[in-house]
């Protein structure tokens, strides 16, 4: 196995051994769940890769984040009586800033989790810095910051030698609401 191949292994493994399930979801999706997520108009995020033929609206566009897929996992399984669970996704979004004939949209893997019950900000935390303790990767900062889906002054984002890599925190009760989930 390459060395991507190789950290992928290991995240999931980690993620597994920390009590997180895996799931799997479409990445086609509704150009909708933007809304969902109060993704403003200007956000990157909203600039998708249109399918030509796609089965119907629903699955019309491919995905930019996993947080819409995996708030409907969380959803789903809140509405069958599951008082908590712990998921994890390893997949891929697709960003489309310059999709041009020449330019190819950027695939790029990312590890979504999604917690509920009886869990907080800091469950979310340990979970992350355990999994970078794996990785062997000691430089990192977790500063505060802000997020159209995440809920003010619960939201910070993960940098590894100044670049910005990912964003955690509690999900914004408005996005909540959409989705059935209670706060």
């Amino acid at each position: 196995k390459d060395y991507r191949q190789r950290i992928r292994d290991i995240a999931k493994a980690n993620m597994a051994a920390q009590g997180l399930y895996e799931v799997v979801t479409y990445t086609f999706v509704s150009p909708g769940v933007y809304n969902r997520i109060n993704l403003k108009a200007e956000n990157p995020l909203r600039n998708a890769i249109k399918l030509l033929n796609p089965l119907g609206e629903d699955q019309s566009i491919m995905r930019t984040t996993i947080i819409p897929n995996m708030l409907e996992v969380i959803s789903r399984n809140y509405s069958k009586k599951v008082a908590e669970g712990k998921f994890f996704e390893l997949s891929r979004v697709y960003l489309a800033e310059k999709l041009t004939l020449e330019e190819l949209a950027e695939e790029r893997e990312v590890l979504t989790i999604g917690m509920y019950g009886n869990v907080d900000f800091f469950d979310l935390k340990g979970v992350i810095e355990n999994l970078l303790e794996e990785l062997n990767i000691k430089r990192y900062r977790i500063l505060s910051s802000n997020n159209d889906s995440m809920h003010p002054g619960r939201t910070a984002e993960l940098v590894i030698d100044n670049s910005r890599v990912g964003c955690m925190g509690e999900v914004h009760p408005d996005v909540l609401d959409k989705y059935d989930i209670p706060v």
